[in-house]
């Protein structure tokens, strides 16, 4: 995807390609602060901050 900028020089937001599935976070984490992830031998925590952003970490 190639990032479209408006009239401003202001980044747009990036619309997410159809055949992307789009999955809320809300779904994701159902109520928690963290989960965690497998994928194949590792695992991964999905972590919802204080500031309400998302981080994932090995």
């Amino acid at each position: 995807m190639t990032a479209q900028i408006d009239q401003n020089g202001n980044r747009k937001p990036e619309e997410p390609s159809p055949t992307v599935p789009v999955i809320d976070s809300s779904t994701l984490l159902k109520g928690h602060r963290e989960l965690i992830v497998r994928h194949a031998d590792s695992r991964y925590r999905l972590r919802l901050t204080a500031s309400n952003k998302l981080i994932m970490t090995k």
